[in-house]
């Protein structure tokens, strides 16, 4: 895949001056600044620690973090989906789908999108080992009433991304909620207490 397939019409790619990365931007829309440049210099990960953006935006602070980081992986929450597809776009122009990941999202559903704990188990040898399992589905102790997403069972599952969601998804065990706007409930409440009259 060649630089020149992942744009579109008015974008463009920018060196991020680390491991030879770059980031595709469109000046029309939005261009990263130096607070996210700064936010990733500050911010550090660890080896084997995940690492979460909220309105990770084109997928700046990801991107760059892997760059200076040891973390495991790196996961960007965008609810603009023309933001995070070029955040997508820009992952894949720096082969980066392996530890960097972006989810189009509200950051009001985090909790529920991503509930994570840790699990100690004894491998085949004996040994401990951590898991790290990522709650998919409802969040267990609060109901936002905000979610977009509904699981009939909640489900922990290990190393999850974007993928086993999407299997999740096909399987029928992941729904869209029916959500209503603010317009469309009181659409339903007038027709409710005109019903009941």
């Amino acid at each position: 895949m060649t630089a020149n397939s992942l744009l579109k019409e008015g974008e463009r790619i920018d060196e991020l001056q680390r491991n030879g990365y770059g980031i595709i931007q469109d000046p029309a829309r939005f261009c990263f600044g130096m607070d996210a440049v700064l936010l990733a210099g500050f911010a550090t990960a660890k080896k084997g620690e995940r690492v979460l953006d909220l309105g990770t935006g084109t997928g700046i602070i990801p991107i760059l973090m892997e760059a200076k980081t040891c973390g495991e992986s790196f996961t960007g929450l965008e609810i603009q989906e023309e933001s995070a597809d070029m955040a997508r776009r820009s992952v894949s122009y720096n082969h980066l789908e392996e530890k960097v990941k972006i989810v189009t999202g509200d950051i009001k559903d985090a909790s529920n999108i991503f509930y994570c704990c840790r699990k100690t188990v004894i491998n085949d040898k004996g040994e401990k080992e951590v898991k790290f399992l990522t709650y998919v589905g409802p969040h267990p102790l609060m109901d936002t009433g905000t979610r977009d997403i509904l699981l009939q069972k909640g489900d922990f599952v290990e190393d999850f991304n974007y993928d086993k969601w999407q299997k999740l998804v096909k399987a029928g065990r992941l729904d869209a909620a029916n959500v209503l706007t603010t317009e469309e409930d009181s659409k339903k409440e007038n027709n409710d207490s005109e019903n009941a009259d």
